[in-house]
This record gives structure tokens, sequence and C-alpha cells, in this order.
């Protein structure tokens, strides 16, 4: 574990205050003597992504592997938790807080851009995003895509000015644990955007894929490798995780593919478990287009990428990417326009209501009063895991 973060000095009031991170440290450091170990921070794990592309498939795989049930499809945003024993100490449990952002396009949009739902700044330090993508529609992987990793860095963004402005080192720390965890002396490690946050990007529904045409499923691939790899993302492909039946009644093509989902949710869950708890790293490494893809984050490079065009991939981040992007649009041409969502409205004075207006009101006052103590302390910086 890193030490904590120094702050910004201050003078008067400032230098006594001590962010809510720093007590919490403190408490658990005092528990953790008593016991003879320390525990980790709890982590938070965000699910992202298409509508209705297996997020909550596999966030119940994530928590059970062997539970076939197709779960019911997620409405808003979901939460639910997972808990592993310690390694520090056999008597005490790690934490991670699962959330699941579900819902069409404008309920997303809200969740994604409010302040507490979706990477708030108290969570990033221990936060993972996972990008979830319908293979089932190629033609709209892309736009799903390219919107959550913009959503999420912007997000990170705000969050990352906030801290700076008080003089927190932590934005910088963050960014120097992502480029350490995906290699420093990586040849891509100075053209990689490393945003401080893991993300992993899942292609679920593989198996809706998986007989597409080479030449079709290698756009695919070598696109979704490049993204990733700019983002410092690690890339896996799962499918085949909803109900199945029994094994020797599948004929040889359909046990092979029961084999291959269980080999990639089994490395999805590997990442996660070690983002979130700190287990052994993924080792396996799957770059052919023809298999589903597993590529933890770093073990990919530009060079064996390749762009369209040629030329040298790292030379020119955005030129490879437009060229990637350019291809995959030809090839997947964009669905046609989503029908638009259905726009609510309520005659407020028609159905008003005094009392409730007056709470919410007051509510929101000390939401607002609560972020700015909030932000005030958080300047001072928190612990990072390495």
């Amino acid at each position: 574990m890193a030490p904590a973060i120094a702050g910004a000095s201050g003078g008067g009031d400032a230098q006594q205050k001590k962010d809510i991170w720093s007590l919490i440290l403190e408490q658990k450091k005092g528990a953790g003597k008593a016991r003879g170990a320390g525990d980790l921070p709890d982590s938070h794990v965000y699910f992202v992504g298409a509508v209705r592309g297996g997020k909550s498939t596999l966030v119940s795989r994530f928590l059970n592997p062997d539970k076939e049930e197709e779960p019911r499809p997620g409405q808003g945003l979901e939460y639910t938790f997972a808990r592993r024993s310690s390694a520090a100490a056999i008597d005490k449990k790690d934490t991670a807080h699962l959330w699941e952002l579900s819902g069409g396009p404008a309920l997303s949009k809200q969740l994604a851009d409010g302040k507490h739902a979706f990477l708030p700044i108290t969570a990033i330090p221990t936060a993972v995003v996972v990008i979830v993508l319908d293979l089932s529609n190629p033609s709209g992987v892309l736009d799903t895509l390219t919107c959550w990793l913009n959503k999420t860095q912007e997000r990170l963004d705000t969050c990352y000015r906030l801290l700076e402005r008080k003089g927190s080192k932590l934005p910088e720390q963050l960014r120097a644990r992502a480029k350490q965890r995906f290699g420093s002396e990586h040849e891509d490690a100075d053209a990689v955007q490393h945003s401080g946050v893991p993300i992993v990007i899942v292609g679920a529904k593989y198996d809706a894929f998986m007989n597409a045409d080479p030449e079709v499923r290698k756009v695919m691939a070598r696109t979704l490798r490049y993204i990733a790899h700019s983002r410092g993302a690690s890339l896996i492909y799962t499918g085949g995780l909803g109900p199945q039946p029994p094994a020797s009644s599948q004929p040889e093509e359909a046990v092979r593919m029961r084999a291959t989902s269980k080999a990639a949710l089994n490395a999805l869950r590997t990442v996660l478990n070690h983002y979130v708890f700190r287990t052994a790293p993924l080792k396996i490494v799957e770059v052919d287009h023809t298999r589903a893809l597993c590529i933890p984050a770093g073990a990919d490079r530009f060079r064996e990428i390749g762009r369209p065009k040629g030329g040298s991939s790292s030379a020119d981040l955005q030129a490879g990417l437009s060229e990637w992007r350019a291809i995959h649009t030809a090839v997947f041409p964009p669905p046609p326009p989503e029908v638009t969502e259905p726009q609510w409205k309520l005659d407020r004075d028609k159905y008003a209501e005094p009392e409730v207006d007056s709470v919410l009101m007051q509510l929101q006052a000390g939401d607002r009063k609560a972020e700015a103590e909030g932000q005030e302390e958080s300047s001072k910086g928190v612990p990072v895991q390495r």
C-alpha cells in the first residue's frame, strides 16, 4: 500500500482539517493494529454500456460464475456488492460495491452526468469502469464505446480539476499508478492516455458474432484493440452466459463454445478480482481475431495491431484512431436513429406540494454545502493502492 498523499498546506483552520479518507484510514489503522492486520478500502465497480447488452448477466456471473439463470434486466441505478476473504486478515472480508447504470439513453445520460451516481469524487481512488458492448449488434458497438469512454474521461476531468484547485496531488498519483500498472517500460507507455482509473472493455454476446466472416471479425477486433490500447484498457470477449442445456445433449461445436464461454468468464473475473481485491493479475493473452479476445491492459502493442493505411502506429495516435473508426463505420454502418424516449411533463402548479418542495429545497441546499465541504476536505488527498 502506498502512503497517504499529502495535501497542500494552508493557514489557520485549514491546517487543522482532515479529509474523510484520512479519518477512515486512521480508524482502520488503529483497528488493524488491534487485530495485527490492516484492511483494504472498499472498491467501486461501475457497469455501463449498451441497453440490453448483457450488463446484468455479467454482474450476476461475476458474483456467482455457476449461476446460469438469466437475471431480470436492470432499471436505472442497480446496486449489489461482492465480498471476499481478506488476504491480510482471515477474520476480515474486503468489499466491492457493484453499480449498474441501466435504462435508455436519456436515463443513462442523466445517471452518468450526476455527481453521486457515476464516479463520485470519493470513489475515484478505488474505482473500476466496465464498458459492456453488445457484439450481437455490431453497428452500435463503436458509438457505445466512444460514448462511455468520453463520459468516463469527462467525469474524471471534472473531479481532477476540483482536486487540483485545492492543491491535491491525487490526480497525478492516480495517473502514475495507471502507468505503472500498464507497464512504465512498455514501448507505448508514453503514447497511451492513462486516465487514472482502470477500464475494462467487454465484448458481450460473442456467441452471436463468432460465426461472422473472418475479415469482418478482424475489423471489429483490430478497431477495439486499437481503441482499448490507446486508453490503457483491458479488452475481453464473453458470450454464451445464458442458460445452457446439458453438455451431453449438445453438438460438439456447442460444447466447445461452452468451454470457451467458461474460459472467457474466468478471465474477466480474474481481471476484476485483481483490480478490486488485489489478487494475481491475468496472465492469459489472446489476440487472434478468429477467437474470443482476451487482452489485459498493457499486453498489446500498436505495432502489432497495425493501421489500415500502414505507417508507424504510435507516432500519430489520433490518425490511427480516425483510420480504424472510418473502416469500422464502413463495415458496420451506423444503425438508424433510435426512437426518442417519451418526454413526460407535469403541471407543477396544478399538483403543487409546498411541504414537499420545501423539504426538497432544504435537501438540495444541504447537498451543495456538503459537496463544498467535501471538496475542501478531499483536497488533502486520499490513499492510493498500488
